[in-house]
């Protein structure tokens, strides 16, 4: 049991889920997702810091999925229990043994100071920074501190404390089409001339309204103090038949008002997407982006995405005659 002493460690990832699947296979009964964060508090650990949800929900969603997988069974309204005729052995026991990979961890922190860092790789265990936004839309304490075996990005740029992230709601919407519209204007509207410039005045209330109600979906706004000055867009996506069955992260889109441009927003911004990629459970994260939008290249580079592959075009007629605008 936690002494009181002790501080939960955030933990996610791989070692959420074995912490999880390993506190059901030891109870041997079904449990709730409330009682399953309070018996990894009381064992040292709880769920890091998210957007909108407390550790509860983060578990109840993590089971959800595994549920999908097979290896958990629904056995009432809000209850759980494991499915081991599902899992190996070896995996059996590696979930068992969850406590002592906490401890290693606990062991590293204790050994590497915190220390508030960047984003090391997508989907690193690196945190978010202190202007994260709670789901009450205050500042998330953290204390930004990475395992001593993992290597971590320094910050890329000191960050305002009036900034602030937050997950979008309903009254968001004719705003983020405006930031959408900008986007399309500004960036595709540059280097994509056959990109429809009308398409977010057009489709874009009906297309965030769906966003916002997906669960699967991310939809960011960054503030100045009470000023909106930038949103983010992304979306879990499955593999593809000739992948391995892995989940991924794709960020859409993104838009800083260019007053509010080399400020900290977008970092702040990447961080959060990632933060949240890695909690619906995905193991790597995609993002496109334009080859002559230099600043973009930069900073998705700065946060660990590297090129995997490229992508040409060759325009075999003009936007004019495919209705585009002279």
């Amino acid at each position: 049991m936690l002494s009181r002493d002790v501080e939960p460690i955030g933990i996610g990832g791989l070692l959420l889920r074995r912490a999880v699947l390993g506190t059901l296979l030891a109870a041997g009964r079904a449990l709730t997702a409330k009682e399953i964060a309070e018996a990894l508090r009381q064992s040292g650990a709880t769920t890091r810091p998210t957007l909108t949800k407390g550790p509860s929900r983060v578990i109840a969603d993590l089971l959800a999925h595994q549920v999908r997988a097979g290896k958990v069974l629904k056995t009432g309204p809000g209850t759980f229990a494991v499915a081991p005729d599902r899992m190996s052995r070896s995996t059996r026991q590696r979930c068992l043994r969850w406590r002592r990979d906490l401890e290693l961890l606990r062991a590293d922190l204790a050994a590497a100071p915190p220390r508030t860092v960047g984003v090391g790789s997508p989907l690193s265990d690196a945190p978010l920074g202190s202007c994260m936004a709670s789901e009450r839309g205050d500042p998330i304490p953290t204390t930004a501190s990475v395992s001593a075996r993992r290597a971590a990005y320094p910050s890329t740029m000191p960050v305002p404390t009036s900034l602030t992230i937050g997950a979008a709601a309903a009254d968001d919407v004719d705003l983020l089409v405006t930031f959408e519209g900008a986007l399309f204007a500004e960036d595709a509207g540059r280097y994509d001339t056959f990109i429809d410039l009308s398409w977010a005045e057009r489709e874009g209330r009906a297309d965030f309204e769906r966003l916002l109600a997906n669960e699967d979906c991310l939809v960011l706004v960054a503030r100045d103090g009470p000023q909106a000055i930038g949103h983010l867009v992304g979306y879990t996506s499955a593999a593809s038949p000739t992948r391995l069955p892995v989940t991924s992260a794709i960020l859409r889109s993104m838009y800083v008002v260019p007053g509010h441009r080399r400020q900290g927003a977008a970092e702040l911004l990447v961080r959060a997407f990632i933060q949240w990629a890695r909690e619906k459970g995905c193991v790597e994260a995609h993002v496109d982006s334009y080859a002559l939008n230099e600043a973009a290249q930069r900073l998705y580079e700065r946060h660990g995405f590297v090129v995997r592959s490229t992508a040409r075009s060759l325009s075999l007629a003009s936007p004019q005659a495919c209705g585009g605008s002279a």
